[in-house]
């Protein structure tokens, strides 16, 4: 492997990268860095480094399944008190519960219950510091089943209870 460096260009030639190649260039690119912006030179070239882009969506192969997993979101945002069972959820969308789990947390980043338990303690925040509703109003209007529940989600998502957020001033605004 040879790697040409002059003023303007710089290029890596050849196919096949060695474990010493790659620590040639490493080196290299650490020495660089510090007295030229990779991305300002237009004139930057490196051949035969760049992999092929990997896909990163396993489950979400194209725009239907991701406009199924996006009415999903948004069907379960719009019931959070009377949300619908996994299955329900998938046949309500138009897709297999396997694709609406591994899709769903690949396109968001997490499982459907806990997006949609985050949702409701993040929609609950607001809620307290609006402070029209009591913490029983609360914890229902978001679908959770007791006033206990929704205690004990809210304390293991923020370190305390909702009451004691409600009764600190400044407190809000901390998270």
């Amino acid at each position: 492997m040879t790697i040409t460096i002059n003023n303007q260009t710089y290029s890596l030639c050849d196919s096949k990268l060695d474990s010493e190649s790659i620590e040639q260039l490493l080196t290299f690119w650490a020495k660089k860095q510090a007295a030229l912006s990779i991305f300002e030179s237009e004139e930057l070239c490196v051949f035969c480094l760049q992999k092929p882009p990997i896909s990163k969506t396993r489950f979400c192969h194209n725009d239907y399944d991701k406009g199924r997993l996006l009415f999903a979101r948004q069907y379960l945002l719009d019931h959070l008190t009377m949300p619908p069972t996994i299955e329900e959820l998938a046949k309500i969308a138009g897709i297999n519960s396997f694709k609406l789990k591994n899709g769903f947390k690949e396109l968001f980043g997490d499982t459907i219950y806990c997006y949609l338990n985050s949702f409701r303690l993040e929609k609950a925040v607001n809620m307290i510091a609006l402070g029209e509703k009591n913490m029983t109003q609360i914890a229902f209007e978001l679908g959770f089943s007791s006033l206990q529940h929704f205690s004990t989600a809210f304390k293991k998502a923020y370190g305390c209870s909702p009451k004691k957020i409600k009764s600190t001033p400044g407190f809000l605004s901390k998270l």
